[in-house]
């Protein structure tokens, strides 16, 4: 409740209010703290739309910065190889990072909330297993990563991952819908990989 809300409260609920009672007004006084409580929402709700604005412009400078970089390499195979490589392994630390962040946050919500996230994040670590295990072979021991140990995590990122998401609480109600939804889910992931694994 915000400094003003707490003033009109206590003004409402001061030695005033038989007064007002008398006077007709004490309804009017009852729906100010409403309107303040309204006013600090529509306040939350637009700093959390800025915090999203930022947050996408970051993005697009982050990806802006990932092409610039890759072009001004490209003329060096070697580098190209190890800075597509690498690049990628700080964003998903950081990713992985902020998912256990949310499951712990989640906790307080649902355990069935905190579940989801915690299967999802695991699957993010491993996708950052994966990616690292990946890096490594091609980069330090200059093997072919394909059919390497960088399988397994990678692997591991698909069950992971759907398991969360059809743990999140969602308008899918009856069996039928969840199970849809777990096919779908498996047709696009498969579909996925089999298109993306062409083009390695």
């Amino acid at each position: 409740m915000g400094i003003s809300a707490q003033i009109i409260n206590a003004f409402r609920d001061s030695s005033l209010s038989p007064y007002l009672k008398e006077a007709g007004q004490a309804d009017l006084i009852k729906q100010i703290p409403s309107f303040f409580h309204m006013g600090e929402s529509d306040t939350a709700r637009k700093g959390d739309s800025r915090l999203l604005g930022y947050s996408f412009i970051a993005a697009i400078a982050i990806y802006v910065a990932y092409l610039f970089i890759g072009y001004t390499l490209r003329n060096d195979p070697n580098a190209i190889i190890f800075y597509t490589d690498w690049i990628a392994f700080p964003i998903n630390v950081l990713m992985t990072f902020c998912m256990f962040y949310a499951a712990r946050l989640s906790l307080s919500v649902s355990r069935k909330v905190f579940l989801a996230w915690f299967m999802m994040a695991l699957g993010e670590l491993c996708f950052t297993l994966g990616n690292a295990f990946w890096a490594y072979i091609e980069t330090v021991q200059n093997l072919d990563p394909l059919a390497s140990l960088a399988d397994i995590p990678n692997l591991l990122f698909y069950p992971f991952f759907v398991i969360g998401l059809l743990l999140l609480p969602s308008a899918l109600r009856t069996r039928r819908d969840r199970i849809k939804m777990a096919l779908d889910t498996s047709v696009i992931i498969i579909t996925s990989a089999l298109f993306f694994g062409r083009l390695l």
